[in-house]
């Protein structure tokens, strides 16, 4: 299977350079100075493991490519506002069966996805990249460099989903096939809700009384809106 990294920013990038660590083909689709950066000089991935350069091929767009449901698989990496542009973009230049996994926070852009694309995954994202400067990154997960559990949306697994875990692990992440991925994606959330309250108030925040009660508040309005009731 070939792998097409589509926004390869700090965690594309990362993604990107596991696979391609692991001997699977990956191609980057990136942009601007970093786009020109990863082709001069490929990519610097800094890590636990040390420095490594990795000579990677990156477009700018996809339809640099002749894409093919029947080897290629897109994983979208860029910011979900970004997304539904760069959808339409692919929709317009790939067949619709085929099969994108979306590597977002949040639980909007498997929604957006799957208005265009029949076979989408949803992967839940626990990696600590930085992008430091074109052309390099930076990943402090150890000795994984994070965890990129999957499903397909919007429950289940397939072939697909059991293919790409297989991969990720054998580019270094930690990852599991979850029937109930979106369970997954939704608890993310929901630990994200601590991320304000530390760099408000510092490492504590995230324990104290006003972060426990904006917890208990955000699992109210998902059992009310009927989402995820064993979260």
């Amino acid at each position: 299977m070939r792998f097409i990294v589509y926004g390869a920013g700090a965690i594309g990038a990362v993604i990107g350079a596991g696979l391609q660590r692991a001997g699977y083909e990956v191609v980057l689709i990136a942009r601007g100075a970093h786009a020109q950066a990863l082709r001069e000089r490929g990519l610097r991935l800094e890590s636990h493991a040390g420095n490594l350069q990795l000579p990677v091929r990156v477009v700018e767009h996809p339809r640099e490519l002749e894409l093919d449901s029947s080897r290629d698989l897109v994983i979208l990496a860029m910011k979900t506002q970004h997304l539904e542009h760069a959808l339409d973009e692919l929709a317009a230049l790939a067949p619709p069966d085929l099969p994108v996994a979306c590597a977002q926070n949040g639980v909007e852009a498997e929604r957006l996805a799957l208005r265009r694309f029949a076979r989408v995954q949803a992967i839940s994202v626990l990696v600590p990249p930085v992008y430091l400067e074109p052309g390099v990154v930076q990943v402090f997960g150890k000795p994984l460099f994070g965890v990129l559990d999957l499903g397909r949306y919007p429950a289940g697994r397939d072939e697909t989903s059991e293919t790409l875990s297989a991969a990720f692990r054998a580019g270094n992440f930690g990852s599991e096939v979850r029937d109930d991925i979106q369970v997954a994606k939704y608890s993310k959330l929901i630990a994200n809700l601590g991320n304000a309250i530390e760099a408000l108030s510092g490492p504590a925040g995230p324990k104290s009384a006003v972060a426990e009660s904006v917890r208990e508040e955000a699992f109210a309005v998902l059992r009310a809106a009927g989402c995820g009731p064993s979260l």
